[in-house]
């Protein structure tokens, strides 16, 4: 069955919200139906989560994940309807992300993870963009419309990019917070036009 409901992941600046918006228009020209999201989401009521999350900087880890669980809870209504009217879904991030930047470094928060992920849709694939630390404070660099979450050192960096790269990837833990089917993460590939082909055979 291809599939629906497919995340975009990896660490920032790695180059999801330009792969999503070159799929969506890779598939809408093959005649699929195509909805793009993010998490947490930018627009209308579930927009304000997002608002309050940059922000405010000093958020802790705990309150920050039960506000980006919140925001894809509301978003998935969304999320399914598109689905149950035959779109493909293409979403910036899903619970992925609360992993490699919350999860991981703070090891207590390992159950709240779970019972917050439970009950949010499993994508159908998941694909993983990687950069390296150079590229990222180019791109960082570049980029006017920063906030908070979008700087990091090159050690934060390292830990976020190996959380990654070494365990989620892996199903190192629980099997029900990977998605149906995982594509080889973006570095393995000899150019970013060869993962991307390979992304999109996925859907032929």
């Amino acid at each position: 069955m291809n599939p629906k409901f497919v995340v975009v992941e990896g660490v920032d600046y790695s180059g999801k919200t330009t792969f999503v918006e070159q799929i969506r228009l890779a598939l809408m020209s093959q005649g699929h139906k195509v909805a793009t999201f993010a998490a947490p989401s930018k627009y209308g009521n579930e927009g304000v989560l997002r608002q309050y999350i940059i922000g405010n900087p000093d958020l802790s880890d705990y309150s920050l994940m039960c506000l980006m669980a919140a925001s894809m809870a509301q978003t998935r209504a969304r999320i399914q309807k598109c689905l149950d009217n035959d779109f493909i879904v293409i979403c910036d991030r899903w619970y992925y992300s609360m992993w490699a930047y919350q999860v991981e470094p703070n090891g207590h928060l390992w159950e709240l993870y779970f019972k917050l992920t439970e009950q949010l849709l499993q994508p159908d694939l998941l694909i993983t963009l990687d950069i390296v630390y150079e590229q990222y404070k180019v791109r960082m660099g570049n980029r006017k419309d920063q906030n908070h979450l979008d700087t990091q050192d090159q050690d934060v960096f390292h830990q976020r990019r190996n959380s990654y790269l070494n365990y989620l990837w892996q199903g190192k833990y629980v099997n029900k917070v990977l998605a149906s089917k995982v594509a080889p993460i973006s570095s393995g590939f000899k150019s970013e036009e060869m993962f991307f082909q390979y992304c999109l055979d996925y859907f032929a």
